[in-house]
């Protein structure tokens, strides 16, 4: 499903990015449930932005 796909690219996101800690990778999969809860579409947008889909409009 397109829900399992995101999670996979987030968790894809996060090993790329914090290979060598796993308290932050657990950290983060809580923040990720908690964004993609709150706001699925700007999650979607997230996603896409990662995989290079289309320009980020988001800023952290």
């Amino acid at each position: 499903s397109l829900h399992s796909f995101l999670i996979s690219l987030f968790y894809l996101y996060i090993l790329q990015t914090h290979p060598l800690n796993p308290p932050l990778l657990a950290q983060e999969r809580g923040t990720f449930f908690q964004f993609y809860s709150i706001n699925p579409s700007m999650f979607i947008e997230f996603c896409e932005a990662l995989v290079g889909l289309k320009k980020p409009e988001i800023s952290f």
